[in-house]
């Protein structure tokens, strides 16, 4: 018997009370074994959208057939509240989907789970239900599909990535049989939608065991699927860069789009052709194409000039990402950390200085040059003001009003004045 919280437990009664079968089940009762206090609580019953309406009224419908609603507590600013979930029973429907009915079982719901450990309910009216022997799996920390795992993975690939991930959650392993099984499926992977794998891996890459998880997904032959051809042809040092993140990037904080930067760094050049296969969004993808380009770029750069001219092209944001991203590198594969910190000290020098960067931290705008008479074409004046902040990365005391409409004065004279602007002669 598990722990419930006063709230589920009143959910429980009330069903009860009106004649429903109800039990919690799925991950929280597979938390609650293993000793943990779950936030979010799930309880099944055989109740249907139009009761779970009359029973509980003040419950968001979830979806819209209403099968399933929910009462959050947190919302209330309640710190020991909970997200309690109720749906009703669900049965494998004509095609083998699971669909909700009411007038299905528990036994049945458990059934149309996908792993042994979350196919166990409770309730404290009644014998717990354990079909699978999800409690034995969870003593021994396995994942286990239900059923024939060559048969389960075979008719859905994709949870092949969903047991690496309850894996790399919870630092739990694969039976031989299951693994084995992964293999020969693992090919199949390519069959399932590409957005479905990209969140899969998304997850399994900022999991509290993330190495585990990428050391199953190679090992079970899914990598392919994720990167393409890349995954077939690893160098010696490739395999290597591989092996040493997997081993430190627990070490990590779980940021998604560094965590993911690294591991595209361990296929090299192979690495930017792997990165489209996964189809991520136009943020996420100029970052991963970032982390593949730019990092040597950083790396050289020698003075706050420099680092100002740098974060003036590409933006504080893509800046921001390859400098924690060359932070997360040498943690993973310790190195010298000088040029880190010396780019971290001199961005907080000119920030506390107050030193401009962008055409908007300039003292004049397009107006001011216009009302100055330097020139009467909108378009000039914006393209003059474009070549003002190469003079303040320079002489960030130039940046005042006079200074900067007499620069814009002689640009607008003299093409090479304007070409030779913030360069650096070597004496």
């Amino acid at each position: 018997m598990i722990k419930l919280p006063k709230e589920v437990k009143q959910a429980l009664r009330i069903l009860e009370a009106a004649g429903i079968s109800a039990y919690t089940a799925g991950a929280c009762v597979r938390e609650s074994i293993m000793g943990r206090n779950p936030l979010d609580w799930d309880i099944v019953c055989g109740a249907g959208a139009e009761k779970l309406k009359e029973l509980f009224p003040e419950a968001e419908a979830l979806n819209r057939a209403g099968s399933t609603v929910r009462i959050d507590k947190t919302k209330d600013g309640d710190e020991d509240g909970i997200i309690l979930d109720i749906s009703t029973f669900r049965r494998a429907g004509r095609d083998g989907a699971p669909e909700a009915c009411a007038g299905a079982s528990i036994q049945e719901d458990l059934a149309v789970r996908s792993f042994t450990l979350d196919a166990i309910a409770d309730n404290p009216s009644g014998a717990p239900q354990d079909p699978y022997n999800g409690r034995e799996d969870i003593k021994n920390r396995l994942v286990r599909p239900i059923g024939d795992a060559e048969m389960v993975f075979t008719e859905e690939p994709i949870l092949m990535m969903e047991a690496i991930l309850l894996a790399a959650e919870l630092d739990f392993d694969l039976p031989r049989a299951v693994y084995d099984a992964m293999i020969k499926a693992g090919p199949l992977m390519e069959q399932t939608k590409v957005s479905a794998r990209r969140e899969l891996f998304k997850a399994i890459i900022t999991a509290e065991h993330a190495g585990k998880g990428l050391r199953m997904l190679a090992g079970a032959e899914i990598m392919p699927s994720l990167i393409g051809d890349a995954a077939l042809k690893m160098s010696a040092r490739q395999r290597e860069l591989f092996r040493d993140l997997a081993e430190g990037i627990d070490q990590l904080k779980p940021v998604t789009e560094r965590r993911l930067g690294l591991f595209y760094q361990c296929f090299e050049k192979r690495g930017l052709e792997a990165i489209e296969l996964l189809e991520y969004d136009e943020t996420t993808h100029q970052h991963l194409v970032d982390a593949m380009t730019q990092m040597e770029k950083i790396y050289f750069i020698r003075d706050k000039i420099e680092l100002k001219q740098y974060i003036y092209a590409v933006g504080m944001e893509r800046y921001n990402y390859v400098h924690n991203l060359a932070k997360a590198h040498r943690i993973v594969y310790p190195q010298g950390n000088v040029k880190v910190q010396n780019r971290h000290y001199m961005l907080e020098d000119i920030l506390a200085n107050k030193e401009p960067i962008f055409v908007e931290d300039l003292a004049i705008n397009e107006e001011d040059i216009l009302q100055a008479g330097i020139t009467e074409s909108k378009e000039e004046a914006a393209r003059l003001l474009l070549l003002l902040p190469a003079v303040v990365h320079s002489k960030p005391s130039q940046n005042k009003k006079d200074k900067l409409l007499g620069y814009a004065r002689k640009f607008k004279k003299s093409k090479l004045k304007a070409a030779l602007r913030g360069v650096k002669w070597l004496k």
